[in-house]
């Protein structure tokens, strides 16, 4: 058995002790199948505030060049840009970089580079291997350098103990460190692809047929090679594979085949040993609600599409659950008309943009359909038929099995799929950030040819929902299940909160680390953090005035109002008592109060006891656990923020005067800013620096409270692997 299959093996075991979570198994993430090296070098520093150019210049990847020779010693062939892009609010370019050494890519060392619109660097993170002074063969060895010799960031980092430090050895002519293992090369790309489909289990069903076509250079980013004849899946396809290093937790370069594989089961970017065929790497691009079943298997090839021509100006009706509505037994669907979406927006809801439109669930950002067997071959599955008016009027008895009212269920897919999509937009998740459209509208921004395939009532699992969010130009695919903790069986397309959580992996996914990279968040920390992310998505979507108007009886939506600060040196008594608690979940549960996460979502120290440190406590492979202490701090803030601004029912607004839509707005920032693989710490300065450059430090002590308050204070710290919670506020606080 392959040290791979060890780590998988593991994975489950560990699980067994986190069995129960309101009635359901919380098994590893991804079936176990996310891992790899924990590189303690890497870094984030949000205290730069310079220029990184020495002469006046415009062009953002000027200043990155200047930046990383002046600082780092880094000439332009021992790096490549894989991805830039220009934010409007704030105004940031944002610059993401692989490194590359003796001609080929460094598969786990990026670097993230933020500049603001005078041109400084405001921000960086790195795991770059940069050679030191020292020559590993005196037996010395060295830090990794970072900015002027600096090993902390501020306003806090990790523990420098906490480091495990590369052995950097004294570089050759070409920059590589001296001690990189020369591998031999002794498999062929087909034989780490048969290596990969034997760590997952998938049998290929005949190898020899396999065919090897070289593509791209040994010196960018991408595939090398292309495999052709590759049957593990029902939508087959090449299988695309490069040469590359991969470091190691002890800092050795070791030469790896990188695989992508998309079966039936799993979509993965794997990394194996050239020489020995071990699995080293293993990024799952699949994240779920819940139960960790199955992965899904997108078509890598643009939608196929159906030209229809409407013979009138059409309605744009859809019958569905619509914004803060939880619970379709409360009889809260309803018919919404176009108007109260936007003409602005419905123009792409069933239009290409390039004369092709459609009268089913069809269109620019999402493709909407019926996937009973779960085979994945979505081109032409049923869908929902709304006529040349395009209404969508399904009825419902939620008496019956869910396969009576498929239409129905689907058509609310197709609906909030596309409301998510609207909504983000104006956050930030547009077309530079590598949002999902089949067709980019502005000249020169992302790659388009990816709009998300949604699978409603998917009949590949149960309990559960699933999202795979491949790189920027390939199309995600979201799958929702029937749910059996009641008769009849409930389904996940009508529990809004699954829908949004599901699309916010695909946000956090491409905003971290950049849209060409799908593996910053696949494994460990950063994999929990982003189903923290999700349900926090979810809970800002379902955060409604009246919840307002009960935590703060005295407030009207047109005042500012402020709250008692926080004394974060409670532990039972909370000064936001009245904020009401958010159970996600709670509708295909079938039980009051009775959710899919261990606490629900409260401001209460007692109601949900998670802390920072509480990560102790839970294994590494339990994403969603995890996730729910990132969600209960992240809830603390938008109603830390929600206790000093007025609520803003329009989220389309992405008001920066409003607690609910600016809470979203520095969490979307703060991806874009953050480094790959972010930790707790992270992605919390990256909020801070996002709050600094949208409204300058304004509330930057309410954010501190509200992170203080369940111990991601600013003394909070990692030593060693153990979390230690910290209450401390900054001076000035």
């Amino acid at each position: 058995m392959t040290t791979g299959k060890r780590v998988l093996l593991l994975g489950l075991l560990m699980a067994a002790a986190f069995t129960t979570v309101r009635g359901i198994a919380s098994e590893p993430d991804a079936a176990g199948l996310s891992f790899g090296p924990d590189l303690g070098h890497r870094y984030y520093d949000t205290s730069v505030q310079e220029s990184g150019v020495s002469t006046d210049t415009d062009d953002p990847l000027e200043v990155v060049r200047e930046f990383l020779l002046n600082k780092f010693g880094l000439t332009a062939d021992t790096y490549v840009v894989t991805d830039h892009y220009h934010s409007v609010m704030p105004p940031v370019h944002h610059v993401y970089l692989r490194q590359v050494l003796r001609g080929l890519p460094v598969a786990n060392a990026r670097m993230n580079i933020n500049i603001d619109g005078e041109n400084r660097i405001v921000s960086y993170g790195s795991s770059f291997v940069l050679p030191s002074d020292t020559d590993t063969e005196t037996g010395a060895s060295s830090e990794v350098p970072r900015s002027n010799g600096s090993t902390a960031a501020t306003p806090s980092s990790e523990a420098a103990s906490n480091t495990i430090t590369p052995n950097h050895g004294a570089s050759d002519s070409t920059g590589a460190p001296r001690h990189f293992r020369r591998s031999e090369n002794t498999l062929s790309a087909t034989e780490a692809l048969l290596r990969v489909a034997d760590f997952l289990d998938t049998p290929v069903a005949d190898p020899s047929a396999i065919a090897e076509t070289v593509q791209g250079s040994l010196t960018g980013e991408g595939p090398v090679m292309s495999l052709q004849g590759v049957d593990v899946s029902a939508d087959a396809e090449d299988v695309p594979v490069e040469l590359a290093f991969l470091v190691t937790e002890t800092g050795e370069l070791i030469q790896v085949y990188g695989v992508i594989l998309r079966t039936d089961l799993h979509w993965v970017h794997a990394f194996v040993d050239a020489q020995t065929g071990q699995v080293l790497e293993c990024n799952s691009w699949t994240s779920h609600a819940h139960v960790s079943e199955t992965a899904v298997s997108p078509t890598s090839s643009s939608p196929a599409v159906a030209e229809v021509v409407a013979t009138a100006r059409p309605k744009y009706q859809y019958r569905v659950l619509p914004l803060g509505t939880t619970d379709p037994h409360a009889d809260q669907r309803r018919l919404v008309n176009g108007t109260e979406i936007g003409e602005t927006y419905l123009a792409h809801w069933h239009d290409l943009g390039n004369g092709t439109t459609f009268t089913d669930t069809q269109g620019n950002n999402v493709y909407a359909q019926v996937d009973a067997t779960g085979h994945g071959q979505w081109q032409n599955l049923p869908r929902p038929q709304g006529g040349a008016n395009l209404v969508f009027d399904s009825p419902i008895n939620l008496a019956d099995e869910p396969e009576r009212y498929t239409d129905a269920a689907v058509t609310n897919l197709f609906y909030w799929s596309n409301i998510l999509h609207d909504v983000f937009l104006n956050y930030g998740f547009d077309e530079p950030a590598g949002n999902f459209q089949h067709t980019n509208f502005a000249t020169g921004t992302g790659q388009g040819g990816d709009p998300v395939i949604a699978s409603g009532q998917n009949g590949a699992g149960t309990n559960n929902a699933d999202f795979a969010t491949p790189p920027d130009g390939r199309s995600p695919r979201m799958r929702m299940y029937l749910w059996t903790q009641t008769t009849p069986r409930r389904d996940g397309d009508l529990e809004n909160d699954i829908i949004i959580h599901e699309y916010g992996h695909g946000i956090s996914t491409r905003l971290t680390g950049g849209s060409a990279n799908s593996n910053c968040l696949a494994w460990g920390e950063s994999r929990g953090m982003g189903e923290g992310w999700s349900d926090f998505f979810s809970v800002v979507f379902r955060t409604q005035a009246g919840a307002v108007h009960q935590a703060f009886p005295s407030a009207v939506a047109s005042e500012v109002h402020s709250a008692s600060k926080v004394d974060v040196t409670e532990t039972v008594a909370d000064s936001l008592a009245a904020v009401p608690d958010m159970v996600v979940g709670e509708y295909v549960m079938g039980s009051k109060g009775v959710g899919i996460r261990r606490y629900p979502y409260s401001t209460s120290l007692t109601r949900n006891q998670f802390t920072y440190a509480s990560l102790n406590t839970i294994s590494i492979y339990d994403a969603h656990t995890i996730g729910t202490v990132w969600g209960s701090i992240l809830y603390e803030v938008l109603w830390g923020l929600l206790a000093e601004l007025p609520f803003q029912p329009d989220l389309y607004t992405a008001s920066l005067d409003h607690g609910n839509t600016l809470a979203l707005q520095l969490v979307v920032t703060g991806l874009k800013l953050q480094p790959c693989r972010p930790t707790f710490i992270d992605a919390r300065d990256a909020i801070f620096q996002a709050e600094e450059l949208l409204i300058h430090g304004q509330y930057k002590c309410t954010l501190w409270r509200a992170f203080a308050k369940r111990g991601l204070g600013f003394d909070a710290k990692r030593t060693n692997r153990t979390y230690i919670d910290g209450h401390a506020l900054p001076e000035g606080c």
